[in-house]
This record gives structure tokens, C-alpha cells and sequence, in this order.
């Protein structure tokens, strides 16, 4: 369903490219935001097995969460300008929730994710 709204909204901008390039930012921040986030899960469970100390575990949790949350920032802002462009076309926000719930908008971000891999 979201992969079909984010293909119409294409069809409607195809000739704008900054258009265009902001969609597929979209796509490609929601996919960056998905793999920190299983990465620092992944880390997480067995970085103690691979971290030298119990210090060099802590730096690298607080360096992906840092990066993490930076993704996030970049996605909300996505979706905020995603949501304002179909708005300009006359379309419902591919989004439209709460762009601060982090959980909300990881969810969202799994969702359009999950749609590309399925149809890949």
C-alpha cells in the first residue's frame, strides 16, 4: 500500500527532480533507519562477547544510539517533507502520524521497508 501511494506520488512530481530525489530520500532513510536499528540490537546482544572491555562495549552502544537518533531526525524531516508534498498534490500524507514518536515512525520506517523487500 505504501509502496503504491509512494509510486502515484512519483508519477505526479517525475518531471520535478528535487521532487523526485526527496521521495527516494525518503526510501532509502527509512532503510538506513531499519538497519541501525537491527544493527544496534544485534550489537547489543552479543557486543559483550566481541567488545575488548566493558568500556569499549559502552562507547560503542552510545556511538550507535547517537546514530540512531541522528537517522531518526533525518526520517521525521523526510516524512514531514513527504507529507507536505502530497499535500501540494492533492494526495493523503504517506505518513500523516506523530513525526516525534520515535516508535511510531520506526514502525512506519519497517512498514515501507518491508514493502520494498517484498516486492524485490
Amino acid at each position: 500500500m505504501l509502496a503504491k501511494q509512494i509510486n502515484q506520488l512519483i508519477t505526479r512530481v517525475r518531471f520535478d527532480r528535487e521532487k523526485v530525489v526527496l521521495v527516494s530520500d525518503l526510501i532509502e532513510t527509512c532503510a538506513r533507519y531499519y538497519n541501525q536499528v537491527v544493527s544496534a540490537n544485534v550489537y547489543s546482544s552479543i557486543g559483550c562477547s566481541i567488545a575488548h572491555s566493558s568500556e569499549e562495549y559502552r562507547i560503542e552502544m552510545q556511538e550507535m544510539d547517537k546514530h540512531r537518533r541522528n537517522i531518526h531526525t533525518a526520517l521525521s524531516m523526510c516524512l514531514r517533507a513527504v507529507d507536505r508534498l502530497c499535500e501540494q498534490h492533492s494526495m493523503p500524507p504517506l505518513y500523516g502520524g506523530n513525526y516525534e514518536d520515535w516508535f511510531e515512525t520506526s514502525r512506519f520506517a519497517k512498514s515501507l521497508v518491508d514493502e520494498y523487500f517484498e516486492a524485490g
